[in-house]
């Protein structure tokens, strides 16, 4: 017997594919997506991000490609509305009513439950700070570790479980 109700519907979670540039976050989305994907743009006016539904199981998940964040300390040109989306969603709190480019009513853009953040195994030390500062947000993540073939080639190996512990995430290679 299943126990419990299944994860669809309203309840399926939102997971925000998230990362720097050139890391291959738009190579698992696309590998992991469904026929049917959503291009829209983020508030309206900001850069486009592509959504799509994924089973997984008897349950399924809104699978979320945003566009790449470098860093959250300087933000520049659009992303600080992809830093609110990841914040907030489509639901601005009170102290950003100031905001020039509000969410529009017509779209609704839920934040996303959990960060799934795509780290290049190459350039580890470039991702690592992104990392720590998505950890600051407060909402679940899991640190997926792409190219480790090439960091093998490479001779760079990962201690995966010690990564895990030192970040406080889940890191799947």
């Amino acid at each position: 017997p299943l126990n419990g109700p299944f994860l669809r519907g309203t309840r399926r979670p939102r997971v925000a594919i998230v990362g720097q540039a050139r890391t291959g976050k738009s190579r698992i989305f696309s590998a992991a997506s469904s026929t049917v994907v959503r291009h829209e743009r983020l508030a309206g006016i900001g850069p486009a991000y592509e959504e799509c539904q994924v089973e997984v199981g008897l349950d399924q998940i809104s699978l979320v490609d945003l566009p790449h964040v470098d860093t959250l300390h300087t933000l520049r040109g659009e992303m600080p509305v992809v830093l609110k989306y990841l914040l907030w969603g489509d639901h601005w709190p009170a102290v950003a009513r100031h905001e020039a480019h509000q969410p529009p009513s017509n779209v609704a853009f839920a934040a996303p439950d959990v960060l799934l953040l795509v780290m290049d195994a190459t350039a580890l030390e470039r991702d690592l700070e992104l990392a720590l500062e998505l950890a600051q947000i407060g909402k679940p993540m899991v640190i997926a570790l792409n190219r480790m073939d090439e960091a093998r080639a490479k001779r760079l190996f990962i201690n995966v479980h010690a990564l895990s512990d030192r970040l406080g995430a889940p890191v799947v290679p």
